[in-house]
């Protein structure tokens, strides 16, 4: 039994390895892509020597709040009501 155990937990430890690899990434401007034709047609680079996290973010809400730090000051007068 020992005799079949170590030849299969050699090999799935040679093998593992093989499961992270990743796909080459390219890089479009802000953009990132794992498809290569996409990235040939868009004239994209690719990302050598690193590993690339990708985090999707979490839109904005349209709450009062972010709309009235997005105005900009009013120059001079009284500041606006509301």
């Amino acid at each position: 039994m020992r005799t079949i155990v170590l030849p299969i937990s050699l090999a799935a430890a040679l093998v593992a390895p093989l499961a992270f690899a990743q796909e080459p990434i390219y890089r479009c401007g802000n953009e990132y892509t794992n498809n290569p034709a996409a990235a040939k047609n868009k004239n994209c680079k690719l990302i050598d020597g690193g590993n690339v996290t990708v985090v999707q973010g979490n839109r904005a809400r349209n709450g009062s709040a972010s709309a009235s730090a997005a105005k900009p000051p009013v120059a001079g007068g009284s500041p606006p009501s509301g």
